[in-house]
């Protein structure tokens, strides 16, 4: 069984990074720093955009997911989380928490997206009919049933669509229709420097004073 994931979107997220070329990974990040287990490494993770907008706008290929402190966060990741700056990412994750104080030890979720794609709003795609407006952070669907297979095979054929002109595939083609298979995501610059970064990460004590504005 292969499973993909339909995601609440920050739509200033999505916008900042759409307009970037040739990103490779992104950090979906998560204000509440939950541990993220809903969809294992190389299966599909959509974005849907919130409200109007109510589509889904495009995907990427989970690599992994992690806890980060905000600072490490940023140091990590810089413009791939969707921000040009710390005070911009930190003002965004203290929108979602308002009732906290908001600082670099302030641990937030991290899904590192591998060959993201953000589609052109002429082809979003709908939501399928059993996702809800109550749901809070994401839903899981399975390619083994009907409205989980057809999502997938959606992403496929429009990130196809628009990649047609290079050899960026996130399938085998005979896996199109019917056999959805996991796909083996690349480890990039940002992982890379993750990695860098774990044993600072790990000795690590911060304090308003150590933040580094960028």
């Amino acid at each position: 069984m292969v499973s993909l994931y339909i995601a609440n979107t920050d739509n200033e997220w999505f916008d900042f990074l759409s307009t970037r070329q040739d990103l490779t990974e992104v950090n979906f990040w998560q204000p509440g720093g939950k541990e993220f287990r809903a969809i294992e490494p190389g299966e599909l993770f959509a974005f849907r955009l919130k409200s109007p907008r109510d589509k889904i706008g495009g995907f990427g290929v989970l690599s992994s997911s992690s806890v980060l402190p905000l600072q490490i966060a940023w140091e990590t990741f810089r413009e791939s989380n969707g921000v040009s700056s710390y005070e911009a990412l930190r003002a965004a994750i203290a929108k979602y928490r308002p009732d906290e104080s908001v600082g670099p030890a302030t641990n937030i979720g991290c899904r590192i997206l591998v060959e993201p794609i953000f589609f052109p709003s002429d082809v979003w795609i709908k939501l399928p009919e059993s996702w809800s407006r109550n749901i809070v952070g994401g839903k899981r669907y399975s390619t083994d049933e009907v409205e989980g297979l057809r999502l997938w095979n959606q992403l496929q054929d429009i990130a196809r669509g628009i990649n047609a002109a290079t050899a960026r595939e996130f399938a085998e083609p005979a896996a199109r229709y019917g056999h959805p298979t996991l796909i083996t995501p690349r480890l990039g610059g940002l992982q890379q420097r993750r990695r860098i970064s774990a044993p600072a990460r790990e000795a690590a004590s911060f304090t308003e004073a150590q933040v580094r504005l960028a």
